[in-house]
């Protein structure tokens, strides 16, 4: 499961950095990726901390299917977006 989840993190960083690169100025685009780096990294110990807080008060098992039900229903909700088909950027986003 550790292997799987590493492996979407790199699937995702590579899918966005192409994306954020096509959409951003190049004078933003440091900021942007700090920006964003500082949100995604930011929130593994307020997760931690989360996740502790949760086990706590429902007991650990509980609280590890909980969090099998949350990475569960983010995959559902990426299957059901929209989006999925979204093959090309519209125009209007791109920066020249």
């Amino acid at each position: 499961m550790e292997f799987l989840i590493g492996f979407i993190i790199v699937t995702y960083g590579i899918s966005t950095s192409g994306i954020v690169a096509r959409v951003t100025p190049n004078s933003m685009l440091g900021r942007v990726t700090s920006a964003q780096r500082f949100v995604i990294y930011g929130s593994v110990p307020l997760g931690a901390l989360a996740g502790g807080a949760l086990a706590t008060w429902i007991g650990n098992g509980n609280a590890l299917f909980f969090a099998v039900a949350c990475i569960f229903l983010g995959v559902v909700s990426l299957f059901l977006s929209p989006l999925r088909s979204q093959r090309t950027l519209p125009s209007e986003w791109e920066v020249l």
